[in-house]
């Protein structure tokens, strides 16, 4: 400090419009571990893809799968906006192997361990395999 009174640094980094209220504990050991989970995601290094070679899980799935350009273009943009995003295609333009693709980055890069996958009952003859 240079010789400033506390009330005069409170008001030159206007700190008094700042209002904060008391801290609650968290509901339930639950919300608990997904606040601590939240939080450990935000710390986290984010994904960075330029290149294929960027594309770590690349490894897992190069020689069976050539993805389309819009698939590998949908990891990248999911990776750069994680965790937040959704993939909302028509019919046919392979939303399942987008979705695949980025579970893949994700278990290679460490930032997911278990996923929940759901989908409809009836699936068309495409994705039946």
């Amino acid at each position: 400090m240079n010789g400033a009174s506390p009330s005069q640094e409170k008001s030159r980094w206007g700190l008094n419009s700042i209002h904060v209220g008391s801290l609650h504990g968290a509901p339930s050991d639950d919300q608990f571990e997904l606040h601590l989970a939240a939080i450990e995601y935000e710390l986290s290094t984010p994904i960075t893809i330029e290149t294929k070679e960027d594309i770590l899980s690349r490894k897992h799935w190069s020689e069976r799968l050539e993805p389309f350009e819009h698939q590998v273009q949908n990891l990248i943009t999911f990776c750069r906006r994680s965790p937040v995003a959704l993939f909302a295609d028509d019919v046919g333009l392979g939303k399942t192997i987008s979705a695949g693709l980025v579970l893949n980055e994700l278990q290679t890069r460490k930032k997911v361990r278990r996923a929940l996958i759901l989908c409809p009952k009836m699936l068309p003859p495409s994705v039946e395999g």
